[in-house]
């Protein structure tokens, strides 16, 4: 199982600056694979600080030859809420890598006003 949160803050250590969103407070990437039935389950989620409209897209992804390559892909948005969550599975072969990569963005009505993006390791 593999299970990553983002949580934008201003914070130096180890010289090391994470940006502060103004509207993003976490974006998640997950990705479980059962190795018997080869189901891989992707979740992508986005949480806000106040209600907008959000945008979530989610994609599969396999390591082939050093290169990134998308095998399912979904996007998901809603209006005015705080939280949006996109949970999909799909059949792989569970002996190649995979990740999900999780693109999110907040907009207000038709007037983009953040973006960002995590993936799993």
């Amino acid at each position: 199982i593999i299970n990553l949160l983002a949580t934008p803050t201003l914070a130096v250590g180890d010289n090391e600056i994470q940006p502060r969103f103004t509207y993003i407070a976490t974006v998640g990437a997950k990705l479980v694979i059962d190795d018997r039935t080869g189901v891989a389950t992707c979740t992508g989620s986005l949480q806000t600080y106040s209600s907008h409209k959000l945008k979530i897209t989610c994609r599969l992804q396999r390591l082939n030859a050093g290169t990134w390559i998308t095998v399912s892909s979904w996007t998901e948005q809603v209006d005015n809420k705080l939280n949006l969550i996109i949970t999909r599975s799909c059949i792989i072969n569970p002996e190649n890598q995979y990740r999900v990569s999780v693109f999110a963005y907040v907009y207000d009505g038709d007037t983009f006003l953040e973006a960002t993006s995590k993936i799993t390791s």
